[in-house]
């Protein structure tokens, strides 16, 4: 929890932070497809989630509306849990950290509690196309002999 608290109060000077976890791969033309997404936002647009390919119809629609009527349509923990699928402007981002972080800390969703309260009348989006997926399924896309060695060096089987 204190690494989300220092990522999330480092963030002010950036437009946009990406949350990207550890345990995900990028799609190949991912990151692209996020940056020309992002750069035609409007400055109301505060947190944009995209569905990992598990989580994801694949029907490129991108839903509009305040988070929290998002998070009541696809669920919270789909719209905020997944941090590799949140992107957030910095400035937001930082504001998330206030006075309830400590009990929000005792959570196993210590991000998602701070961003639906930060955040839950701010305009939000989400993707519905896979720009990411887990290292589980990285033999699915995933060809490079160095991503196919890091992928059978921290398996368990």
């Amino acid at each position: 929890t204190q690494k989300f608290k220092e990522m999330f109060l480092i963030s002010p000077d950036s437009d946009w932070v990406w949350t990207f976890g550890d345990d995900e791969v990028l799609r190949p033309g991912g990151l692209n497809f996020i940056y020309q997404k992002i750069k035609s936002l409007k400055p109301e647009i505060s947190f944009v989630h995209i569905a990992e390919k598990k989580r994801s119809t694949n029907s490129g629609e991108t839903f509009t509306g305040r988070l929290i009527d998002l998070c009541c349509m696809f669920g919270w923990l789909d719209m905020t849990g997944f941090i590799s699928g949140n992107i957030t402007r910095g400035k937001k981002l930082a504001s998330c950290v206030n006075h309830n972080w400590g009990a929000y800390a005792k959570t196993a969703y210590v991000q998602s509690c701070a961003l639906l309260e930060g955040l839950r009348a701010d305009m939000s989006i989400l993707i519905d196309s896979p720009v990411y997926d887990t290292q589980s399924d990285v033999d699915e896309f995933v060809s490079d002999t160095k991503s196919k060695q890091w992928f059978q060096a921290n398996t368990v089987t």
